[in-house]
């Protein structure tokens, strides 16, 4: 039988004392496996004419957001590029779901994380990357970029102060568009097993901007 204890010899861990346990063992954590490995449900209740209709359900991923596949496909690349090395630091400017996801991919894998985070953000949300272990710095939403509490001005500024830091750039990296299409339809039929034709839709909050701010 094993015990797991924790610093203060408690016999409770709380989930990012395990994940850094595994990390530091070198054992990928098995959550991050999960991301991507969503459920694929066909359609049977409404006409799709000749062909077969498939859904991926993205929620159920481990933060509840494709932006998990997003954030695990940034830091993948930042690994494999040598921009993120073991013991870094990861950086990001976020007022959604790619904060969640990279909080967890960082826990998971034992990195320090600094979200930059709008006041807009639910409190909830501020305590849910708290929770998975983020370190979070609150900035202004009401101002546009220039102006020194600028939310991607802040995050760009302590990546650039902090040694080992990695800012990850959401809105300016490429893999985290190239992750949704290619993480999504490669796996359904691999193999080229039999045809297929892939479309990808979503709905967020980029239809709605708020001054100020960018998602």
């Amino acid at each position: 039988m094993i015990t797991l204890t924790n610093r203060s010899g408690s016999n409770k861990m709380l989930a990012t004392e395990i994940l850094a346990a595994e990390a530091s063992r070198g054992k990928p954590p098995a959550i991050l496996q999960l991301i991507g490995d969503t459920p694929l449900i066909e359609v049977t209740r409404m006409d799709v004419g000749p062909c077969q209709l498939f859904l991926k359900l993205e929620n159920q991923n481990p933060t509840g957001s494709i932006k998990d596949r997003v954030a695990l496909a940034m830091i993948e690349a930042a690994e494999r590029e040598g921009l993120l090395q073991p013991g870094g630091t990861i950086i990001e400017a976020t007022a959604g779901n790619t904060g969640l996801g990279l909080a967890l991919i960082a826990s998971a894998k034992g990195y320090r994380i600094i979200l930059v985070i709008p006041d807009k953000m639910s409190q909830e949300k501020i305590s849910h990357v708290r929770a998975l272990g983020a370190e979070v710095r609150i900035v202004r939403s009401d101002v546009m970029r220039g102006h020194p509490e600028y939310y991607q001005d802040v995050a760009a500024r302590l990546a650039a102060e902090i040694p080992g830091a990695y800012y990850v750039n959401q809105f300016s990296n490429h893999f985290a568009s190239s992750s949704c299409i290619c993480g999504i339809t490669v796996p359904v039929f691999p193999g080229g097993a039999r045809p297929v034709s892939c479309r990808s839709a979503g709905a967020n909050r980029r239809a709605f901007p708020q001054k100020g701010v960018e998602h």
